[in-house]
């Protein structure tokens, strides 16, 4: 069965964030199970995103036909127009962050763009057979803000090279630091709330404050770090290639994670895979992957406060950084290549089974 993937996000993954890593690892989990993928990517750059994605979108219907697919899958937005072909394939829509949602925390000329692209991706998931979502929290949120039914929409999680990045893991370099690293791994969009955690690092004592990422917040967080007289505490890093990140996991003491929107949260997986325990906040999809006291320790959204306490609870206890970060590693097997495709490929089997009694 020949499967297409369209998306126009860059599959690099420091362009492309943990979207790319996500479709990336969709398309290695199908292989596992037989399928023969081809891509629909842009053919350049874009310039302008929202604009240059319409278009791209655009140019798909004719190249669609023309790789005759036994099944499409739209990741996010992309492929809504294909979605209104007379059925000559299936149609999977996946969205990965719900559009919408992460709408409400921007403002000015990206939320509006952004509401633009929501829009498409409405359409996108209201024309599609069905619709394939990474948490029981985007289900959610995608029947509220879409309208979409509930039963047309399945709960899959992301999958993760397990394998692949313990390889990374083992070849990183041991190094020592007399100072307990907190990691923090994000775009820098408002919703990540970045700023609780440079809040959280003020009550904080003995501890470096490593943050890899990049993004539109940047300057602005930038000197929120400057006013509350972080400079010696705080590493910004930039984005780095996956041999520094795997580095920056296996050196690190936990993995924090403020954000209070996570359609999923890749890098929560890859962070128990290195068996680190996880502070993060108490929202959207994140209860879903990190349970309070199992495998991490969870807090109020914006309760910088709590944060300081948690990374000073693991400061002073290696015996629960040590339990949690083994929990974390047999949490994490949900996400197996294996496991995740076998999932695809039940519902990709159920659909058209579907089909051929409707026809």
């Amino acid at each position: 069965m020949r499967i297409c993937i369209i998306t126009a996000t860059p599959l690099e993954t420091i362009r492309g964030s943990g979207t790319a890593r996500a479709v990336q690892a969709l398309a290695q989990a199908l292989r596992l199970q037989g399928f023969d993928i081809c891509w629909l990517t842009p053919r350049r750059p874009f310039l302008w995103f929202t604009f240059d994605r319409i278009e791209f979108n655009l140019w798909l219907r004719r190249q669609v036909r023309r790789l005759a697919p036994d099944c499409v899958i739209g990741i996010d937005m992309d492929g809504w127009l294909v979605a209104r072909e007379p059925r000559r394939w299936l149609h999977i829509a996946a969205p990965k962050g719900i559009l919408a949602d992460e709408a409400r925390f921007e403002r000015g000329w990206t939320a509006l763009s952004m509401r633009l692209q929501a829009a498409c991706e409405r359409w996108h998931v209201r024309w599609a057979n069905r619709t394939i979502v990474p948490s029981r929290y985007s289900k959610t949120r995608l029947a509220e803000l879409y309208g979409v039914a509930f039963e047309r929409i399945g709960v899959i999680p992301e999958a993760f090279d397990i394998d692949g990045w313990c390889a990374k893991l083992r070849a990183a370099p041991r190094r020592g630091s007399d100072e307990f690293r907190v990691l923090t791994v994000a775009r820098f969009y408002p919703r990540k709330d970045l700023g609780t955690l440079l809040r959280a690092a003020t009550r904080t004592r003995g501890m470096e404050f490593r943050i890899v990422g990049d993004g539109p917040e940047r300057r602005k967080l930038h000197r929120c770090s400057r006013n509350l007289h972080l400079d010696d505490r705080v590493r910004w890093l930039g984005n780095v290639s996956e041999e520094q990140l795997a580095d920056e996991y296996s050196a690190c003491a936990v993995f924090c994670l403020p954000s209070r929107q996570e359609a999923f949260g890749l890098v929560l997986v890859e962070a128990m895979v290195a068996g680190k325990p996880i502070v993060a906040a108490r929202a959207a999809s994140v209860p879903e992957l990190v349970q309070d006291g199992y495998n991490g320790l969870l807090v109020e959204p914006g309760d910088f406060e709590g944060v300081a306490e948690a990374l000073e609870r693991l400061r002073r206890d290696p015996v629960l950084r040590a339990r949690l970060g083994a929990a974390g590693r047999i949490r994490a097997e949900q996400f197996a290549l294996g496991r995740v495709g076998k999932l695809w490929a039940e519902e990709i089997g159920l659909l058209q089974s579907e089909r051929q009694v409707v026809s």
